[in-house]
């Protein structure tokens, strides 16, 4: 029971930011060893805030466990969703053949978030930011990989959704349209 408080959220009960940091160096570690491919996707909630604030926190933890469901059946069941803290989730996609099979997630985790969610009596739709990071094309170190790189210095993901092309290194970033209302 300790172990499982020191390395999963209450709440949503996904792996928490220890055993994901675990989790990506045991999957990183393997990736060197095979040459296959590892994809970070750091999801930020766009605008979670406003959820807590009108509804209440008791909704938004619901919303955050709605949330978590809904990125579990965007991925396969070898990969690994964790929750970081407040608003803020991970998915670790290992031990993939080939680059492309990421964006193709983000995506639907993106579509998937954008239903509308039922809470307290309120429909609302949700959006949310998707940074994508590659081993080995974006580093090959956990550091390299982090979401700490994806953010804007205060924490907040930067609004787009990061897809890889060609050349290591290089990245496209396509601003994603989709609005999130309350009400």
């Amino acid at each position: 029971k300790i172990w499982w408080q020191a390395n999963y959220a209450a709440l949503t009960r996904l792996p928490n930011r220890r055993l994901f940091q675990d989790r990506l160096q045991q999957d990183l570690t393997r990736a060197r060893r095979t040459g296959r491919q590892v994809a970070l996707l750091y999801i930020d909630l766009d605008r979670f805030k406003e959820v807590n604030d009108v509804l209440g926190h008791a909704a938004g933890d619901e919303l955050l466990i709605e949330v978590a469901q809904r990125i579990q059946h965007c991925i396969r069941k070898v990969d690994t969703v964790a929750r970081l803290g407040g608003d803020e989730f991970t998915v670790i996609m290992a031990d993939m053949a080939a680059i492309g099979r990421e964006a193709i997630v983000a995506q639907l985790i993106i579509e998937a978030l954008a239903r509308r969610f039922e809470l307290h009596g309120k429909s609302f739709g949700l959006s949310a930011s998707v940074g994508i990071a590659l081993c080995p094309v974006d580093g090959v170190e956990a550091t390299d990989l982090t979401p700490a790189r994806w953010t804007d210095g205060e924490g907040h993901a930067v609004g787009h959704l990061v897809v890889p092309v060609g050349r290591p290194g290089r990245s496209v970033r396509a601003t994603l349209g989709m609005v999130s209302t309350l009400g």
